[in-house]
């Protein structure tokens, strides 16, 4: 039987607190400053033209593998219907 992961809770609020802690001795300014950075890298290099193209890409193969999935579907229909094959 396979057991649920432990989590280290004691740590996990030892470290939140800390965060905490030191987020509160942060300006606004500063705090924003922080959010832009984390911004940037997220989301500016998902911006590029490069990654946009290999996501397009990606769906596209991905369009196409369902709709052979498709096409193979209904051409074993077809043939369970009609006793041969169509194509």
């Amino acid at each position: 039987m396979l057991d649920a992961p432990k989590q280290n809770w004691q740590l996990y609020e030892k470290l939140r607190r800390r965060y905490q802690q030191g987020a509160r001795n942060l300006s606004p300014s500063q705090s924003f400053s922080i959010f832009q950075d984390l911004w940037s890298l997220t989301y500016g290099r998902m911006m590029s033209s490069e990654i946009k193209e290999h996501i397009a890409q990606i769906r596209w193969e991905e369009k196409l593998a369902i709709r052979r999935k498709i096409v193979k579907a209904f051409k074993k229909l077809d043939e369970m219907r009609n006793g041969r094959s169509c194509f």
